[in-house]
């Protein structure tokens, strides 16, 4: 599970294209990849990482966080 905190309000889906936004950026990958499976009303979300290995995503995690000089 991967936690993300907004400053966006949650009006008329803004604060679900900035958490894609963000995602794309952090991920480097185009925002079409990323899709909100479930919540896309609610706090909580599901998302879908289209045509990505989990691999991919977790080398990313990894180095951001563990490996960060």
């Amino acid at each position: 599970m991967i936690r993300v905190k907004l400053t966006v309000s949650p009006i008329k889906g803004s604060a679900n294209k900035h958490c894609i936004k963000f995602l794309s950026s952090f991920f480097k990958i185009p925002k079409s990849r990323i899709e909100i499976n479930r919540g896309s009303t609610s706090k909580e979300k599901w998302l879908w990482f289209k045509d990505l290995d989990p691999f991919s995503l977790f080398k990313v995690l990894d180095t951001a966080f563990f490996h960060s000089s």
